[in-house]
């Protein structure tokens, strides 16, 4: 990341009484010490004082600059993750984060927090991405010149910038509210621990969930090899090793659900075309293919027609195709089964309700 891409908002902000003309003290908070050494190389090369710390609560230890500042702290950390960071400063009396004279800028390698951490604390400008190049890496191809790829670079942290500030569609149907709330209630005992919350106080925890515990198909988590992984990083996507990576392919993030009712079908490959199916497991189709406009508003998915099995009219390769066929390598659709106990149908209305709410 450069140094313009964090500080370009804050240099260019303004106060009725104020014209910022120097650049501000960088107060860095990042637990991988790599990432951290690099951040400080790069904003002491460009001139910022900078103070770094690898914990959050030392932070909390210190007297802070009274002067314009910049924090600059990872969204996942020990001890409290970066929300929580700046929860305790403004208890500690730092009461105008966000607002001269502190700016705050989360770092997060995860494409999903930006709508997690906007929900969780109203101090949130800006997140950063770790890369852009993981996007950029599906143009690359023998035909496309090096040059070229390098050349489209700017415009490619545009894309992810754009990316990462999509917020979720609202659901476009009518929403029985009581019955709604009533899911909330639901959602809260059985999903949240996973999946967050939402509304005032929102949370979400970004929670690997063991595939010995999900039971989702498997191949996803353990197809990818470790050392193409470590390739990726260690070349030009992943910055030359200076991202971050994770290399405990023995799971599946729990995602969060804004917009849960437009991205069926569920699961990480698709296989459940509704969210009654999802927590109905004996009922999900074997073989199924959705309808060419529908959607099913009462199971909250696509519209679809399930089979046994293939039909036989389905022979050539384009036919098979339309049909999402379960017993494929990769495409199975078991697992999931949460509550361990079930919910009843009445439940399962009220909390597929309350999901068209997110």
């Amino acid at each position: 990341m450069g140094v313009d891409a964090i500080m370009r908002p804050l240099l260019r902000r303004r106060t009725a009484f104020l014209v910022i003309e120097t650049k501000p003290a960088l107060i860095l908070v990042e637990d991988d010490l790599s990432v951290l050494r690099a951040l400080r190389r790069l904003m002491l090369s460009a001139g910022f004082k900078v103070m770094a710390f690898d914990r959050p609560r030392a932070v909390l230890d210190i007297e802070l600059p009274k002067t314009e500042a910049c924090l600059i702290v990872d969204v996942h950390l020990p001890e409290m993750n970066g929300v929580q960071l700046c929860e305790a400063l403004q208890k500690h009396g730092v009461s105008a984060l966000d607002t001269a004279p502190y700016s705050v800028r989360f770092v997060t390698h995860c494409d999903v927090d930006r709508s997690g951490c906007e929900r969780a604390i109203s101090v949130l400008q800006d997140v950063i991405a770790k890369t852009h190049r993981d996007v950029m890496q599906f143009t690359m191809g023998y035909s496309m010149p090096r040059e070229k790829i390098l050349a489209n670079e700017e415009t490619f942290k545009d894309i992810y910038t754009w990316i990462n500030a999509v917020e979720s569609p609202k659901y476009p149907y009518p929403i029985d509210q009581a019955l709604a709330r009533r899911g909330g209630i639901v959602y809260a005992s059985n999903c949240a621990k996973c999946h967050g919350t939402y509304g005032a106080g929102a949370h979400y925890p970004e929670r690997v969930v063991a595939l010995s515990e999900v039971g989702t198909d498997p191949v996803r988590a353990r197809d990818f090899p470790v050392a193409f992984i470590k390739h990726l990083d260690e070349g030009w996507v992943g910055q030359y090793g200076q991202t971050p990576i994770n290399l405990a392919v023995n799971g599946y993030i729990a995602p969060p659900l804004d917009g849960i009712w437009a991205n069926a079908p569920y699961l990480h490959n698709g296989s459940v075309p509704t969210i009654w199916d999802l927590l109905t497991p004996a009922s999900r189709p074997s073989v199924w293919t959705r309808t060419d406009t529908g959607y099913d508003q009462q199971k909250l998915g696509v519209e679809s027609k399930s089979f046994d099995k293939l039909p036989d009219d389905a022979t050539d390769p384009v036919q098979k195709r339309r049909y999402y066929q379960t017993n494929v390598r990769g495409f199975s659709n078991q697992g999931h089964q949460f509550p361990p106990q079930g919910l009843s149908d009445d439940n399962k209305r009220a909390l597929i309700e309350y999901l068209k709410t997110l």
